[in-house]
């Protein structure tokens, strides 16, 4: 939920409890009866109390929104690697880690919090060494790419998935159990992500 639309809520919300409150101010103006007064007497008291918690909740829900900080990350290879199968990629330059959540030191990006991520991957192969690299989450593969074993080929693939806070992301080779060598020209081989909204 974004910061304009909490904002909008809010304002919503709060009107909608100052109508009520005013409604039964009102009633309790133009009544006659004591037990109708009492009645409204407790209702209202019911009613601020209620008006006072959505306050509360919606002060605590917009401080917790405020505090959120961007997160965004792109590192790549700097040099043609060999790798086995299902070995992590270690993509040790790093472009972009805004909120320090990509590890270069073991090619992991863990989510600060609960969100909707996009996450995606770029690779490209030499010649005559096809490489299958997937993404995993937690250990399950959410999208995978093959560059071919002819020319120099390049691959891409990107995912949107929502990823609860600590869970992990990363990159690997698959299928082949022979070792087989990214190439890391010209920073073409990549692993990104960025979160687009988070999620409560």
């Amino acid at each position: 939920m974004g910061g304009s639309t909490t904002t909008v809520l809010y304002q919503i919300l709060v009107l909608e409890c100052f109508c009520i409150l005013v409604s039964v101010q009102l009633n309790l103006t133009h009544t006659s009866s004591s037990d109708d007064i009492r009645s409204l007497h407790q209702e209202l008291n019911t009613l601020r109390r209620d008006y006072n918690n959505v306050l509360s909740d919606l002060a605590n829900i917009r401080k917790s929104l405020d505090v959120i900080q961007p997160v965004a990350f792109t590192a790549c290879l700097t040099k043609d690697t060999s790798i086995g199968i299902l070995q992590t990629i270690i993509y040790d330059h790093v472009i972009t880690n805004v909120g320090n959540t990509y590890d270069p030191r073991h090619g992991i990006f863990r989510a600060p919090v609960k969100g909707l991520y996009q996450m995606s991957l770029t690779s490209i192969s030499l010649v005559d060494n096809a490489i299958f690299v997937e993404m995993v989450k937690d250990g399950q593969r959410l999208i995978h790419s093959y560059s071919g074993s002819r020319d120099y080929h390049s691959s891409s693939a990107s995912v949107n998935v929502v990823l609860e806070a600590g869970s992990d992301i990363w990159c690997r080779h698959y299928r082949d159990s022979n070792a087989v060598i990214i190439n890391a020209q010209d920073s073409g081989t990549c692993f990104s992500g960025f979160l687009l909204n988070r999620l409560v």
